[in-house]
């Protein structure tokens, strides 16, 4: 999600995006090669609706992002090094408030609506009532480690907490330190075009600040009992 679209949710556009469905269905998909028909997806719209529902989280995630920003400068300079455990105290703070504002936060009518309708038609499919489901977030998971880090829900109520838990770990400093080593990546690589740079100014120059880079994605699926 860019800049523009956490601004269109402070402004109060519609929490489910026409161009982005909420709920898409895991028919006909699989999970690292293995077939994960009886589930569905909640699709990146439901960032927005989160950012609608409630515009203080965008004020926080602002002073995130610049925090993270003087985070990776400090420990990509000599001279500003000194300053890397505070700017990351700094990511902790604003973490801790972006979970305070998520924690005071409900979704809209519709949204939850849309996912209980998502729950009860996968409980129809597997044909038991108040099934166990796993979850997780593709977007901050490499292949290796989807499936050490699913949650497990029974309920469309849990459902709801785990996405708002998901949103939170977006910012987590290990998330966002994840997320750096891909802007340095991208710094170094502009840097090799033009030598009179330096990694602190290319950095400093960024115009895609936001480490909501392409909103939360949860995939749920059907899960054995145990």
């Amino acid at each position: 999600m860019s800049v523009a679209q956490i601004e269109a949710g402070r402004k109060g556009e519609e929490a489910v995006s026409l161009s982005v469905p909420l709920i898409t269905s895991l028919e006909g998909q699989s999970i690292l090669g293995i077939k994960a028909s009886k589930g569905f997806i909640i699709n990146t719209s439901i960032s927005t609706g989160i950012l609608k529902q409630n515009s203080n989280i965008v004020d926080k995630i602002t002073k995130l992002d610049y925090a993270s920003l003087s985070w990776l400068r400090a420990n990509n300079s000599i001279a500003l090094r000194s300053t890397a455990g505070f700017w990351r105290g700094q990511i902790e703070e604003s973490r801790s408030k972006i979970e305070k504002e998520i924690g005071e936060t409900k979704l809209s009518p519709v949204a939850e609506n849309e996912i209980k309708n998502a729950y009860d038609s996968l409980c129809q499919k597997v044909g038991e009532g108040n099934i166990h489901v796993l979850a997780y977030d593709p977007n901050e998971n490499n292949d290796q480690l989807i499936f050490a880090d699913q949650s497990r829900a029974q309920g469309e109520g849990e459902i709801i907490e785990i996405i708002k838990e998901r949103f939170v770990s977006q910012f987590s400093p290990e998330a966002i330190e994840g997320r750096n080593e891909k802007r340095l990546k991208l710094a170094q690589e502009s840097l090799s075009k033009n030598k009179n740079q330096t990694v602190s100014r290319v950095l400093a120059e960024s115009k895609n600040l936001s480490h909501i880079e392409s909103g939360l994605k949860i995939v749920v699926w059907a899960a054995d009992k145990g």
